[in-house]
């Protein structure tokens, strides 16, 4: 038999599937750069592609997201980059400055003056604050928005062509991720990227002052600017509460959130909305900013609370990092919005009392949504990144030498090592020298010994010969001269001249001036120090990255051993050396050549074989005055040699104190390695500090987060030959130690060295133990759980899922179960198959059954996650909205809330009780029936600048009858929303009962059809689609109060005149314009998403209401009937005859005017612009003896016509 589909399976069957689209994220103020950073570190932090895992090294290389922040506040970045700097993650996770706009604004050119903002037009539209205010608040813009809304609107103007080119930039980037390159990368992080349609995020909160400032237009912009530059996109907006930002003056942050959701409410509503940033301009915002709103507040459905908002900036970044996945559980989650928009339709219609208002309904948008996810983790990712961690320390104390291979302790270096490297690299091979003049016995000691390499290497000039062949050969080529060309008795005197030019030439004396041997030997060894010093410090550094013979530790070990074999033995051999060389130069000199020379002198004086006896001696001369000066040129090297090791002592290094752990600190090349040990230990504690962290993190409790950590601690982390290989790899990026180790001491080098260690830690983890799990843990850990112990797990990880809006559901509005989602990724659902039954039992009563749970792959073991998603509620279901608005109410008067100086446009939010329902259609009745009687008047606009700034559409009352002081009481939109002004209202209550008392059928019937005509086509109720499809009429409180009040008209018309009924309205409405005026711009008096199409209204013409008989004459005149006519005719009085063509001059405002007929001044008296009082000068009377009279004594001119003038006119009547 065939399973029975259930309703999951049914449900998924019509849904809609969406893949990830590329994403752009606009952070705005400090809220959305919260929610941003922690969605670069998920980013940063996830193993992408289960089949083939691997990282992203940088936000950069994350092909389907960009970033971008708006601020006011600088200081906050700086602030939050500071408690950053200690965290590893903070140079990848850092914004760039491409992805930040965050900019001084000069606030002064807008009200240094008063009339600044006239240069902005499009400000001085909306600005609240004018020039004046602005100075008296004495904003610092570098601290931000100080919580002002306009404040941050403000900056968003003036920073709007670079805050376009920034989201034109991000867009462009998604879209040119195209071709080979854009598949490659997708493929190599697993992603399936749908390129057809982008995603504009829009995270702030409504409390603030930048975030609930800008978030709106940011809507708008984006969806203007994705229009132009991509295909397709959807813009969301993401909202958080002012419940999180209570300490921050409580009462602004909560009218800051009253002010923007009545502004969201309205924008969301109305569809003709058109918002433009600088003009000329391409770019305009158009109809709804958003297409899916969010909110978030810090509790949820189902009573979960937290008091710290990071809870829920991280549980909101979790939730839009989870959209970049791609396996079923994000493909589902993506997919909700798409699948729920039949929810959304409409409008939200909260019953009334039908007895009065009828089919009324009132009207507010459900377009809202909210979400909450919560996990159940055994924290094993948390444990993965510790032991990156360690396997990273371990790294660096492997590369560095301070411990082998094997984890065992760093070997040091032994006597064989150091000898080895003073041969190699210091030139210390010890030679043996044996090489001596004929001594006689006993006289100089001429046992052979050993000497350095060096003194040798001192002895050679640049081409690498010998300064002692040199000097042999010099004394050999002088002396055969001399025997060439002087005769034996002269060669005593001519070597006694030789030798001291000999000497000269090998030996510096005071005062000499050409460079001698002995010079050339000193120069070289200034020239051979530079050269040792260099291979040694290369040979260092070499042997510092060699990880089989060399190391840190290594090192450090050779150069004490190098120091100490220099100062002990070495120093004291070479000066042993130098004084055999001087002991034998002596000798030589005092007795080889003086002996040679006084044998010369004896040979010449001999009579017979003298030439060749002095030959003879010449050859002896020859070879001791050679050896003098070979082993003078010895000793100096020698002592040269001194100075070179004595250098390189230095060099090296020398004790200066003692740390706080009593080791010797030491200079040179020697404390270079050791600091460099230092830092390389700071790195290690660095570690330690981000592991301790982790722990940390591991205990901190949080709102959407249920640790179900195993007890079994991972085996620890292990060097291996693969690991070593590619740990160095990543050192040797760096340009390996002689590169790096310098730059240890800066802090930056240290944390990028420790972060991309980390990385490729976490991927050779990924890559390889991540693939050898058997089970998943979280499944293993809740197996061992009894049945209860599950069931309160789940009971808690299912609430703490609950869709985190703080609202209350009633009678009037309670969720369908439909309207809810509820998906449960794990990370294999066949395994978890056996689970599905206690988890659907966990869900919460009273919102959803557990059938509509689906549990879904996420692909990822030890991790479980609760997504549940409400779609299409109203606002005033919010639980907070009575609060904000007491706050709103306290606030606004202080320093304006809103982001435009005409509050009165914006729609409140918030259902009203039926008492306040009640009071506002009774005030808003007298309202309309004002309206219709002439009580108050419809404000002209006037045209001056002044006027520009205050809410359009002012109703004028004259507050004492005939005194001629009309006194704005508000426009429709303040009496609908707030009620007729306190003050004014039992007046203008008196004047219409007054002006209704002495109505005629006819006048009655009149005011009726009006009605009528404000029911059908000024308030004509808008249609609306409902959920199914059906497009219904809307009717709103001004089309109801039209409606009562023609009843109630029509009512009294027929009791005072049985023959007046629905025939004669249908009829006066036909001749509609003979006996109505229309009022100018009236139709701005309705709410676009109210009334079917805008129409002003129209007002009975004054003379025509003023009399029962005229409005009978206007019924009788339009072919009401015959019965009518004749009653009309009988009840009008015989009019005074009129003379003939009377005409008329007006002394008005201190002028005169016209002439003009009757007519003509009867049609100004009606509109207002005289009054009864204006005087008149009848032109048929003589210039010289007629009077000025009043309006009211012109014959044909009534005196019971209404008196309503121009309030701003001020002008008096002539004396």
């Amino acid at each position: 038999m065939a399973d029975i589909p259930t309703l999951d399976q049914m449900n998924r069957k019509s849904e809609l599937k969406v893949d990830l689209r590329p994403t752009l994220f606009i952070g705005a103020g400090g809220t959305g750069m919260e929610v941003m950073m922690r969605i670069r570190r998920r980013i940063l932090s996830a193993v992408w592609n289960r089949h083939h895992p691997t990282r992203v090294e940088s936000i950069a290389d994350f092909p389907v997201a960009r970033f971008l922040h708006f601020d006011l506040d600088s200081n906050a970045v700086i602030d939050e980059g500071k408690s950053q700097r200690t965290d590893p993650w903070y140079e990848l996770v850092k914004l760039t400055d491409e992805e930040r706009l965050v900019e001084p604004l000069d606030l002064p050119q807008y009200h240094e003056s008063d009339d600044s903002l006239a240069r902005f037009p499009l400000i001085e539209k909306w600005m609240p604050l004018r020039p004046k205010k602005l100075r008296s608040l004495g904003i610092d813009p570098s601290k931000g928005a100080g919580q002002i809304r306009a404040v941050a609107r403000l900056y968003l103007f003036d920073k709007y062509p670079k805050l376009r080119g920034r989201i034109k930039g991000a867009l462009n980037y998604l879209g040119s991720n195209a071709g080979i390159e854009r598949k490659e990368n997708y493929q190599r992080l697993g992603l399936q990227v749908d390129t057809s349609k982008f995603r504009i995020v829009v995270i702030a909160s409504n409390a603030g002052g930048t975030g609930a400032g800008s978030a709106i237009d940011l809507g708008w912009m984006a969806k203007a600017i994705a229009r132009q530059e991509v295909a397709d996109s959807q813009v969301d907006l993401v909202m958080f509460m002012p419940s999180g930002f209570a300490k921050a003056n409580k009462e602004r942050t909560e009218a800051n959130a009253y002010a923007t959701m009545m502004e969201l409410e309205t924008a969301m509503r109305d569809m003709n909305a058109q918002v433009k940033w600088m003009d000329p301009d391409s770019i305009t915002g158009r109809g709804a900013p958003f297409d899916d709103v969010y909110f978030v507040d810090t509790a949820n459905l189902a009573n979960k609370a937290t008091n710290d908002v990071k809870d829920v900036y991280q549980m909101v970044a979790d939730t839009l990092f989870e959209d970049f996945a791609s396996a079923d559980f994000a493909n589902r989650k993506r997919s909700v919005a798409v699948n729920q928009q039949q929810h959304k339709l409409g409008p939200y219609n909260p019953r009334v009392p039908e007895g009065r208002f009828g089919d009324m309904r009132l009207s507010y948008s459900k377009v809202y949504s909210a979400f909450g996810q919560s996990v159940l983790d055994t924290q094993q990712s948390l444990r993965e990144d510790i032991r990156a961690y360690e396997l990273a320390a371990l790294m660096v104390k492997e590369f560095f030498g301070l411990v082998g291979r094997d984890g065992a302790l760093a070997r040091r270096a032994g006597d064989q090592e150091r000898d080895g490297f003073m041969r190699e690299h210091m030139d210390m091979r010890e030679l043996p020298f044996d090489e001596f003049p004929d001594f006689k016995k006993g006289t100089v000691d001429i046992a052979p010994f050993q000497e350095y390499a060096l003194t040798g290497l001192l002895l050679r000039d640049k081409e690498g010969r010998s300064l002692l062949e040199r000097v042999e050969s010099k004394v050999q080529l002088e002396m055969d001269r001399i025997m060439a060309a002087f005769d034996v008795p002269q060669w005593r005197e001519r070597v006694a001249e030789l030798l001291p030019n000999l000497e000269r030439d090998a030996i510096r004396e005071a005062g000499a001036s050409a460079e001698t041997s002995e010079d050339r030997i000193k120069r070289h060894t200034i020239e051979l120090s530079g050269r040792l010093k260099t291979r040694v410090r290369e040979r260092l550094y070499a042997l510092l990255d060699d990880r089989k013979q060399g190391g840190l530790e290594f090192v450090l070990s050779l150069l004490e051993q190098v120091k100490a074999r220099l100062q002990q033995r070495d120093l004291a051999n070479a000066e042993r050396n130098g004084r055999r060389y001087r002991d034998i130069r002596d000798a030589l000199r005092t007795r080889q050549v003086e002996e040679s020379l006084n044998n010369l002198s004896q040979a010449a004086g001999r009579l017979f074989g003298k030439d060749a006896q002095a030959r003879e001696v010449m050859a002896h001369l020859k070879r001791d005055i050679a050896d003098y000066l070979r082993f003078h040129l010895l000793a100096v090297a020698a002592g040269q040699s001194i100075e070179v090791m004595r250098g390189m002592s230095t060099w090296l290094g020398e004790p200066q104190s003692t740390d706080e752990q009593g080791n010797a600190q030491w200079s040179g090349i020697a404390g270079e390695f050791q600091e460099g040990r230092r830092h390389v230990q700071e790195i290690l504690r660095a570690v330690d500090g981000r592991i301790g962290q982790l722990r940390a993190d591991a205990r901190q409790e949080h709102a959407t987060y249920i640790k179900l950590a195993g007890d079994m601690q991972p085996a620890p982390v292990r060097l291996s030959g693969d690991v070593s290989a590619w740990s160095e790899e990543v050192l040797l990026e760096f340009g390996g130690s002689g590169k790096l180790f310098p730059q240890l001491g800066d802090e930056r080098t240290r944390a990028e060295l420790l972060l991309k260690l980390f990385r490729r830690a976490q991927t050779q983890l990924s890559n390889g133990e991540l693939q050898d799990e058997p089970l998943d843990p979280l499944l293993e850990r809740l197996n061992a759980m009894t049945p209860q112990e599950r069931q309160r797990v789940f009971a808690e990880w299912i609430r703490s899922a609950m869709p985190w809006v703080n609202a209350r559901f009633s009678a009037e509005f309670t969720p369908n179960a439909d309207q809810f989602k509820c998906f449960i990724g794990v990370g294999d659902v066949g395994a978890w198959r056996k689970m599905e039954a206690e988890i659907r039992a966990a869900i919460p009563t009273g919102y959803f059954h557990g059938d509509l749970v689906s549990v879904v792959n996420t692909g990822i073991p030890g991790r479980a996650t609760c997504y549940i998603e409400l779609s299409g509620f109203p606002m005033t279901i919010l639980r907070g909205l009575p609060t904000w608005r007491a706050s709103y109410q306290i606030e606004n008067p202080k320093i304006p809330t809103h982001l435009h100086f005409d509050s009165t446009r914006f729609r409140h939010p918030i259902s009203p009780s039926m008492d306040e329902l009640n009071r506002l259609a009774d005030d808003y009745e007298w309202f309309l029936q004002a309206v219709a009687l002439g009580v108050i008047r419809r404000k002209v606009d006037a045209g001056d600048r002044e006027a520009a700034f205050q809410p359009r559409g002012q109703y004028l009352f004259e507050v004492e009858p005939g005194s001629g002081e009309w006194l704005q009481i508000g426009n429709e939109f303040a009496i609908r929303s707030n009620g007729l002004p306190p003050y004014y209202r039992e007046q203008v209550i008196a004047a219409v009962r007054n002006r209704q008392a002495g109505l005629g059928p006819h006048q009655l019937l009149l005011l009726a059809a009006l009605m009528r005509h404000y029911q059908l086509r000024v308030y004509e109720p808008r249609l609306e689609t409902d959920e199914t499809g059906a497009q219904l009429p809307s009717p709103s409180l001004p089309n109801i109060t039209a409606r009562r009040l023609y009843e109630a008209w029509l009512r009294r018309a027929q009791a005072g005149d049985s023959t007046l009924s629905n025939v004669a309205v249908d009829a006066a409405l036909a001749a509609l314009a003979a006996w109505t005026e229309p009022v100018p711009d009236s139709a701005l008096d309705a709410y676009s998403w109210e009334v079917e199409r805008p129409l002003d209204k129209r007002v009975i013409k004054p003379d025509i209401l003023a009399s029962e008989a005229r409005a009978a004459a206007a019924l009788e005149v339009r072919g009401l009937g015959a019965p009518l006519a004749a009653a009309a005719v009988a009840a009008i009085p015989d009019p005074a005859p009129l003379p003939e063509a009377a005409r008329y001059k007006l002394f008005v405002a201190g002028a005169q005017r016209g002439p003009f007929g009757v007519d003509d001044i009867a049609r100004q008296l009606a509109r207002g612009e005289i009054d009864l009082q204006t005087r008149a000068w009848n032109m048929a009377q003589d210039p010289k003896v007629g009077k000025w009279q009043m309006v009211a004594d012109i014959p044909g001119v009534r005196s019971d016509a209404p008196s309503i003038p121009d309030p701003d006119d001020g002008v008096p009547d002539p004396q």
